[in-house]
């Protein structure tokens, strides 16, 4: 118990150094900013040196102003989204069928906020989901995070359960060994075997299938499949969809790509659920810097009869910060294409 609160603490304590170190170097940036842009008014245009130097000083806040906003507030709170896809071949007994859609947790984000992700648990089970699932990224570095959310995930309730895969940091290939990053040796078998002591069902290259009515519905989860070499990619769709020939299928896999690489017309799953992407964290004016690193950045894509949703996710990497991208949680309705 000792060792958990200490890594809790050092945990807290590593992301507040770390916003009071965003902080203010975007406060000298700025600074140093203003100074120069100052100068340049007073040589080409001159102006009045202290004045532009105060008016630009008041302009250049405001981008610190938005980031303490989301770190203090919009990465406090969670909004729910609905949406309804049609899915040819979607058997009488699963038509209304509700998916609860979750996705990149980042235990590490929470160190401190346990409250803050209790109510967004609390909020996915009021929507009272037929199935709960789960696309990746349960930790940033390490499997010791779960220490963290673990009691508050382990409430998430569907009523066929909580299915999850695997992301990217799930491998913990981003763990600090002091002078380089590589995988923690073990890591990714303790991340899965964490994620199934919480009660989840965690899918690897295999699938699942739900019975209702007589009917079937399968859920399809591979591990990490990835066109970035950096990233750690050991999924296997075919793999995953051994027994499920001709049956309406519902894909999870962490990173969005393989719906465009494998999934658009080279197979029949009708929808995939991935996140992965953060939506950069950053939207303004609904325009988010995600679209350009990313093909699929957020929401809702269509390809003919195949559905693809990318979820913003729950957590944070890099900076502790949303701005414009709330926490995010997706109830899909299934319905029988007319």
């Amino acid at each position: 118990m000792a060792g958990r609160c200490f890594y809790r603490r050092r945990t807290v304590n590593g992301y507040l150094m770390n916003v009071v170190i965003v902080l203010s170097a975007v406060w000298v940036a700025l600074t140093v900013l203003d100074f120069a842009l100052s100068g340049i008014g007073v040589w080409i245009w001159g102006w009045d040196y202290w004045k532009s130097f105060r008016w630009g000083l008041t302009m250049l806040a405001v981008p610190v102003v938005l980031m303490v906003w989301g770190m203090v507030v919009e990465r406090n709170i969670s909004r729910v989204k609905h949406v309804e896809v049609e899915l040819a071949g979607l058997p009488e007994s699963f038509d209304g069928y509700r998916i609860v859609h979750l996705s990149d947790i980042h235990s590490m984000s929470f160190a401190g906020r346990e409250k803050v992700l209790r109510k967004m648990v609390e909020r996915a089970n009021r929507e009272e989901g037929d199935l709960v699932v789960f696309t990746g990224d349960v930790v940033t570095k390490q499997p010791e995070e779960l220490e963290i959310t673990g009691g508050e995930l382990r409430r998430l309730k569907g009523k066929d359960g909580v299915m999850a895969v695997a992301g990217n940091h799930d491998y913990c290939v981003y763990f600090d060994k002091g002078k380089r990053y590589g995988p923690l040796k073990g890591g990714f078998e303790r991340v899965c075997r964490g994620m199934e002591d919480l009660g989840w069902r965690v899918l690897r290259n295999e699938n699942e299938m739900i019975e209702r009515g007589g009917d079937t519905l399968v859920v399809v989860g591979t591990e990490n499949i990835s066109n970035v070499r950096l990233f750690c990619s050991t999924g296997n769709l075919s793999k995953a969809q051994e027994g499920a020939e001709g049956r309406c299928k519902v894909l999870l896999s962490h990173d969005p790509s393989v719906w465009d690489d494998k999934v658009v017309g080279q197979s029949d799953i009708g929808l995939t659920l991935s996140g992965h992407t953060h939506a950069a964290q950053l939207s303004l004016l609904g325009w988010s810097p995600s679209c350009l690193m990313h093909k699929r950045s957020r929401g809702l894509y269509r390809e003919g009869g195949q559905y693809l949703y990318v979820n913003s996710g729950l957590g944070e990497t890099m900076l502790p910060f949303r701005i414009g991208v709330a926490p995010e949680i997706t109830v899909i309705t299934l319905k029988r294409k007319k």
